[in-house]
């Protein structure tokens, strides 16, 4: 819809000053773009509904607080976004939600059990039907867009959407795990760097093809503590136990890729260039905030060749940010990544009138840990890099709350 914003304004100003049938105006002018809103987060047409009806019930007690007429709109649109934000997050089972239970839950399961159920059958899900499942629910991809991504026929992805939604209520049924239910929760949350459309899946495409000549390999979600101390061990490395244990206290889920990384390339012929991407998890004490997730999806790149440096890996980064967003700043600054890394930088970003934000980290790998992977140290090096992709959404796409990400499309 096309609006006349100099009326809006007007509009406001009335508004402000009392004038109830002026709101009366606003709310009709502008209910389909709030409503819109705050279906792109809960999805549900009837709760779009409520949460545009409280919308403008909050926003008419805060009138008064709007500086500038002209971005009435857009602080109505900001005001349903959190609203369905908060709503969204009170179910705590997001993508659980987006699925249609008629299709898949029993009718004699208890509602409050159904979320939690769900998610572990999500968790225990191969590969191939869990990206199936999360693309056809969460991304809302078509059958005949999943046709023509996997090279099949439409009848053939309806029959796999079935088999999958009946493993799910297997699932439900039969599916049990020891882990903790908030473990759970974040392992069941989905991989948006699969959806293209979504801010991470958009900023992952664009770097995974900045470094196009890198072979993508997918990494375990947990790590093999014995695997992880074998190698790095026998580097030296003094702070090791105290990243076990870190890790061992959320169920030895990966905190970061750069560890899965390094034990991905042992043993490979050289040169080796991996790429990889997926969820991370930092699980302790402090709460989820506006810009901190327990779970959330990085990038790395590893190479390992002769006559490398940090700098290698900088310059193709520095092209991607470049197209990425021309009018983003970078600076870069000593930092110690001494689990794996001689020596490391952080990268940080800006965009104007923005606070610099961390967005990666680059280093040279240990020689003694080049060498525990089995590669010669006196002739080779290694240099890795590693990218907060809803870091850099955020501030790509203009997004103030790193918990609405997921719900978000570009």
């Amino acid at each position: 819809m096309i609006y006349d914003y100099d009326e809006l304004a007007a509009l406001t100003k009335a508004a402000q000053d009392g004038d109830v049938r002026a709101y009366g105006r606003i709310v009709e002018l502008t209910r389909n773009s709030v409503e819109a809103a705050a279906r792109v987060i809960v999805h549900n047409p009837e709760d779009a509904e409520d949460i545009a009806q409280e919308t403008y019930v909050r926003a008419f007690g805060q009138l008064g607080d709007l500086q500038d007429a002209a971005s009435l709109l857009a602080w109505l649109q900001r005001i349903a976004r959190n609203l369905a934000l908060n709503r969204r997050r009170a179910s705590r089972w997001s993508f659980v939600s987006d699925l249609d239970m008629s299709q898949i839950a029993q009718p004699e399961i208890d509602a409050d059990e159904l979320g939690p159920a769900l998610a572990r059958a999500l968790v225990g899900l191969g590969g191939e039907d869990r990206q199936l499942c999360e693309r056809y629910y969460h991304g809302g991809w078509t059958t005949a867009r999943l046709a023509d991504e996997m090279k099949i026929s439409e009848g053939a992805v309806r029959k796999r959407l079935q088999r999958v939604r009946e493993r799910l209520r297997k699932g439900i049924a039969m599916h049990k795990t020891d882990l903790p239910e908030r473990i759970v929760e974040l392992l069941s949350k989905p991989n948006l760097t699969a959806l293209p459309e979504n801010p991470v899946g958009a900023v992952w495409g664009a770097f995974k093809r900045q470094y196009d000549g890198f072979t993508e390999v997918e990494l375990a979600e947990k790590i093999d503590p014995d695997k992880v101390r074998d190698i790095l061990a026998d580097a030296g490395n003094g702070s090791l136990e105290e990243y076990l244990t870190a890790v061992s206290r959320q169920q030895w889920l990966r905190r970061e890729l750069t560890v899965p990384m390094v034990v991905e390339a042992a043993d490979r012929e050289a040169p080796v260039r991996l790429i990889a991407t997926g969820k991370t998890y930092r699980i302790d004490d402090e709460e989820e905030s506006s810009t901190r997730l327990h779970a959330f999806h990085q990038a790395e790149v590893l190479w390992i060749g002769e006559g490398l440096n940090e700098w290698q890996l900088m310059a193709p980064f520095s092209e991607f940010i470049r197209k990425l967003n021309p009018d983003m700043q970078l600076r870069i600054q000593h930092f110690d990544y001494s689990l794996h890394c001689e020596r490391g930088w952080e990268i940080a970003a800006q965009l104007q009138g923005m606070e610099w934000s961390s967005i990666a980290g680059l280093g040279l790998l240990k020689a003694d840990l080049l060498k525990a992977l089995g590669y010669d140290s006196n002739r080779l090096t290694a240099v890795g890099l590693g990218v907060g992709l809803e870091r850099l959404a955020m501030m790509q796409y203009g997004i103030d709350d790193i918990r609405r990400i997921e719900a978000e499309r570009v």
